[in-house]
């Protein structure tokens, strides 16, 4: 079977406690060949989740839910860093308990910021529910969050 986004959202929905997190980053993290030797994208996965482990090993982040939303998004990202027909290319920095995605299309850049605060997902400060992107889907949702990135993105460029 696939290991795809939704198969690991699954799981990350399942985890119950912060140990819980920590473990499947320690052990998603822990390759047995060099950092150097392995493919590009693994590289970017690797150094994301490595980020995301020291932010909550070093008491940045505390809360479960944040914890599970900031691993989602890079499942996310990463499930879609491997879609060839996507144009985009999305790189995460975590930064003390927020994570900025620097995002590109062709020559276009732009960054958002982006936080998980009392349940709620952040875009630049403002909630996604302020944004009405598209009717019917979760609004608090990392996908929506990613294609809303995507959209303006897109708009801009």
């Amino acid at each position: 079977m696939k290991n795809t986004y939704f198969d690991k959202l699954e799981k990350i929905n399942e985890m119950q406690t912060m140990e819980d997190v920590l473990k499947v980053l320690e052990e998603e993290t822990d390759t047995t060949c060099p950092f150097e030797e392995l493919p590009y994208l693994k590289q970017e996965e690797v150094a994301h989740k490595v980020e995301l482990l020291d932010e909550i090993e070093s008491g940045i982040i505390t809360d479960l839910d944040k914890a599970k939303r900031w691993l989602e998004l890079i499942e996310l990202v990463n499930e879609w860093a491997h879609d060839e027909s996507e144009n985009f290319v999305h790189t995460l920095a975590f930064d003390e308990g927020t994570v900025q995605i620097f995002s590109t299309y062709g020559e276009y850049q732009d960054q958002f910021d982006v936080d998980f605060v009392d349940g709620k997902l952040l875009l630049n400060d403002e909630p996604l529910k302020s944004f009405e992107f598209i009717e019917g889907e979760d609004v608090n949702s990392i996908v929506t969050l990613m294609n809303m990135i995507e959209f303006n993105i897109t708009i801009n460029a």
